[in-house]
């Protein structure tokens, strides 16, 4: 441990030790690698999926207070879960929602990796912002007209897209493993 880290972890035990403190040469620069340079671009697409699932998740809250109101639904229905007696337009932003919590949380992790390690690049970004575009677009057919074919193809599509993240993130990693 160099002299500064000594004196400014050392416990003080009387006045004069601020002055001891005080002489201590300045505190060296921190240098970055280029590699440590980290651009936030990759956590946009992160921060717009986050986006869009809290509005699904107010969604839930908007539909079942309207199904509430209206006498389609009782707090019981919600006891265990939702029950069969929820009609289908109220179970459905829940179930939307649930989607936006299960494969995308290894959109979350891919983005967050590329990030640490300096390993985004254009494409990885390009990859990121089509998922969340995909994602968003399988909610909206969800939501909506649910053709269960026109959701599958945003779904797999997506899916593709995120795959694509993590080779590309795995191959980052290995290169960078050698170095």
């Amino acid at each position: 441990m160099d002299r500064w880290h000594q004196a400014a972890f050392e416990p003080l035990r009387q006045p004069s030790d601020f002055e001891a403190i005080r002489r201590l040469p300045a505190r060296p620069p921190v240098t970055i690698h280029p590699m440590q340079a980290h651009h936030p671009a990759i956590l946009f697409p992160m921060f717009a999926l986050a986006g869009w699932t809290f509005l699904i998740l107010l969604l839930i809250a908007i539909t079942r207070i309207h199904a509430g109101l209206c006498g389609r639904i009782v707090p019981d229905d919600f006891r265990l879960g939702e029950s069969a007696a929820v009609p289908e337009r109220v179970r459905l932003p829940n179930r939307n929602y649930m989607n936006l919590l299960e494969l995308p949380m290894l959109f979350y992790v891919v983005c967050l990796l590329l990030y640490v390690t300096g390993q985004h690049s254009a494409a990885t970004l390009a990859l990121a912002w089509a998922y969340v575009g995909l994602r968003v677009l399988h909610s909206l057919i969800h939501l909506t007209y649910n053709h269960v074919l026109h959701r599958l193809a945003a779904f797999a599509l997506s899916n593709a897209a995120v795959i694509a993240m993590w080779v590309l993130a795995g191959l980052g990693v290995a290169s960078g493993a050698g170095a």
